[in-house]
């Protein structure tokens, strides 16, 4: 293996442990779970979103998201994406797209839930704020 495979598997790596699922020990001794945004350059934006986002907010460092969909025959994991390319508006502009990780549910109970995501890794190098773009149409402002 040569040096540069190598440097790329520790920066790689690095990467991933960065972008690890957080938690955070609410009242009552439970713990609430925030997900990562997964950035790649080469995302390819779904055919169609199977989740709807009802609201959508941004409290610290969580984007909390209030969404609904149809299913009830196994659990959904939900992933938050994005290209990683700020678009040169004042302030920046980062779309995000949201994947329900669930591909076929052939349950049509209309379940409804809150999910949160750790937002801190997408700041703007040079602005202390940006709008993320939710892929049905929603801008958040992200201020740090």
């Amino acid at each position: 293996m040569n040096i540069k495979s190598i440097v790329f598997i520790l920066t790689l790596c690095g990467v991933l442990s960065l972008l690890c699922c957080k938690t955070k020990k609410v009242s009552g001794g439970e713990k609430e779970e925030f997900f990562p945004v997964y950035s790649n350059a080469t995302y390819v934006i779904p055919q169609r979103h199977p989740v709807h986002i009802d609201s959508a907010f941004v409290e610290g460092n969580i984007l909390n998201l209030k969404v609904n969909y149809s299913g009830g025959c196994k659990k959904h994991f939900f992933q938050l994406n994005t290209d990683g390319v700020f678009a040169g508006t004042l302030p920046p502009l980062l779309p995000l797209f949201l994947d329900d990780t669930v591909k076929t549910d052939n349950c049509r109970e209309f379940k409804e839930e809150l999910i949160k995501f750790d937002v801190s890794k997408l700041k703007h190098p040079t602005q202390k704020e940006i709008v993320l773009k939710l892929a049905d149409g929603q801008f958040i402002t992200y201020s740090y």
